[in-house]
Formats: C-alpha cells, structure tokens, sequence
C-alpha cells in the first residue's frame, strides 16, 4: 500500500519482490514443481524477507499462492474487486 495521488492509498508492486513473486507463479502454474521444490527454487532467486535477509519461509511462500490478492483480486466491503 503507498500514497497515490490526492492523498488516496492504493496498491502497488513492490519493485523489488514483483519479479521474483511473478516467478513464483510461474513455477507454480506449471504443475510440475512439489512446494517444497517452489521453496527451493525460490530461495535460490534470492526470495528472502526485507528486514531480515532470512530466506522466506515455507509457510509464508504456500500463503503467497494461496492469497486472493496476488490473482489481482480483493475484498473490499464484503464486494470483490479487481
């Protein structure tokens, strides 16, 4: 979430983490990959948490594909948009 124009939050790519998570759901829509191989993969790219370095845990890659929001849709006063 960053400040837009006139004041108004809106959501935007982070432009250091789009290209890795735009991987990652590559991987993932090719079928061909177990979880914890994505996890690998993943690692080797360099998808590590922002104030830590560590590399990005397991849990937190299977919430990244599983998360509404990263298909470009939301929840917003119980209607969804895109």
């Amino acid at each position: 979430n960053v400040m837009g124009p006139a004041g108004k939050r809106t959501i935007e790519p982070d432009p250091d983490y789009a290209p890795l998570v735009r991987n990652l759901f590559e991987w993932y829509a090719a079928g061909t990959l177990s979880l914890d191989r994505l996890v690998a993969k993943a690692h080797d790219a360099g998808f590590v948490y922002k104030k830590s370095r560590q590399p990005v845990a397991r849990a937190a890659v299977h919430a990244l594909l599983t998360n509404r929001m990263f298909t470009g849709k939301f929840l917003w006063k119980g209607e969804l948009h895109e």
